[in-house]
């Protein structure tokens, strides 16, 4: 019974980790974002906005494990490479 309720929690656990990155990640850039220009900070909050909304949709385990990761990926785009100059 002790490995069925583990195995049961596992994708809102991995679900959670992906949330916590998501959140540092989401901090970093923000903190990126005091040199942005006002259309790029709007479009990066755009993204995000829709990008967090495909998360809060999406259904547990592996389909919000994927919103995460796209989250993650722009997030990550947008803190170390600052993509959101280059749109």
């Amino acid at each position: 019974d002790d490995v069925s309720a583990e195995l049961a929690a596992a994708p809102a656990r991995v679900s959670g980790d992906y949330a916590q990155a998501a959140n540092e990640m989401l901090a970093a850039a923000k903190a990126e974002s005091a040199q942005w220009s006002d259309d790029q900070k709007k479009t990066f909050d755009g993204e995000v906005a829709e990008l967090q909304a495909a998360v809060d949709t999406a259904a547990e385990g592996r389909p919000r494990q994927q919103a995460y990761r796209a989250l993650l990926r722009y997030l990550q785009g947008a803190a170390i490479r600052d993509e959101v100059a280059l749109r």
